[in-house]
């Protein structure tokens, strides 16, 4: 019974870190459209390529915390908390943490 809890434990985590790289990644897109921004200059600000601005935004790929700082703060001139409370994007939780 503890091995199907663990598993459905692990695919709820799963599912509500895919639904949260999945709200990051409008966010991302947003703010660079807004900022009239092409994913090629986001590319060169995060020293990534467009084609992985596109996964980010797409959600298909998961950036690290790192990527997103040095997109919201060099490129979109936010402070990353402040970034994050605007799109209501925070990572997710489990009940452990």
């Amino acid at each position: 019974m503890s091995l199907k809890k663990g598993n459905m434990e692990k695919q709820l985590f799963e599912e509500q870190e895919n639904a949260f790289y999945q709200r990051l990644g409008r966010a991302l897109r947003l703010e660079r459209i807004g900022q009239g921004l092409t994913q090629s200059d986001a590319g060169k600000a995060a020293n990534c390529t467009f084609q992985q601005i596109q996964k980010y935004e797409k959600g298909s790929n998961k950036p690290g915390e790192f990527r997103v700082r040095l997109l919201v703060e060099s490129l979109y001139k936010k402070p990353y908390d402040q970034f994050l409370k605007e799109y209501n994007v925070y990572p997710c939780r489990t009940e452990n943490q």
